[in-house]
Order: C-alpha cells, then sequence, then structure tokens
C-alpha cells in the first residue's frame, strides 16, 4: 500500500483481474451443457436394456462436465459450443444417411463431442486467423 497525501493507492497487483461472476456463470453454464452432452453421450454408448441406458447417462454425466469445465474457464461461450454440437450430430446423421446405413452411436458421439469443442472455440480460431493474415 502506497500512501500519497493521505490517499492509500493499492498497488500490489500489476494488472486488472477479470470480474469473477461473470467467469463463474460461464463456467457453471458450460458445465450444465457438457453434462447434458455426456447424458446423451453415455445412454446412446450402453444401448440394451433400461440399467444400462442409465448406467451410461450417469456415468457420461461425470465424465463430461470437467470438459465444459475447463472449456468455459478458457473464455468458451455456451451457446457456440451448444450450435457447435448440434452441428457434429447433423454431420453425424448426413453421413450416415450418406452412407446408406444405420445411425452408428460411436460416430453420433464423436461428432457431437468434436463439433462442441470445435463450437466453444470457433471465436478464438477466427481471431488467431485475422491476426495471422494482419502478420503476413
Amino acid at each position: 500500500m502506497l500512501t500519497n497525501n493521505s490517499v492509500q493507492l493499492n498497488q500490489s497487483i500489476p494488472y486488472a483481474l477479470p470480474p469473477v461472476q461473470p467467469l463463474l456463470k460461464r463456467v457453471l453454464a458450460m458445465t450444465i451443457l457438457w453434462m447434458g452432452f455426456g447424458v446423451f453421450v453415455g445412454s446412446t454408448m450402453m444401448p440394451g436394456n433400461l440399467i444400462g441406458i442409465v448406467s451410461g447417462a450417469i456415468s457420461g454425466a461425470i465424465v463430461l462436465p470437467w470438459l465444459g469445465m475447463f472449456l468455459g474457464l478458457i473464455g468458451g461461450p455456451t451457446k457456440d459450443s451448444f450450435f457447435g454440437g448440434v452441428s457434429g450430430l447433423l454431420v453425424a446423421l448426413l453421413y450416415s444417411t450418406w452412407r446408406m446405413g444405420s445411425i452408428h452411436h460411436f460416430t453420433l458421439n464423436l461428432c457431437l463431442i468434436i463439433g462442441g469443442i470445435i463450437g466453444a472455440n470457433f471465436a478464438t480460431f477466427l481471431a488467431i486467423g485475422k491476426r495471422l493474415r494482419i502478420a503476413q
């Protein structure tokens, strides 16, 4: 703490910290979204009887929220991640209809997860590309 004419200036932190409340909201929203993705992925991984579907949904709800928490911490927006996941599902459905076969659940789940990750980082990818174009 520095005193300057009876005014105290707090200079213990040399940089501005981001506001905590919007960060917590974003992390919580991404965690909930990826928990929903995990329930979907887990329930399709173990089809068959009801016990397999429920246990798969529970295991997916345990595993994938950690990825959502990380994506929320690095600044990924929830809407973009949801749009990317839905787009990934649509790509998987179009691929399976083009292939003229049944919908394979591994392809569906992989496209959902990859689409969600790309959607959460899409704005960052665009910004990096814009910076690289300017630097050339």
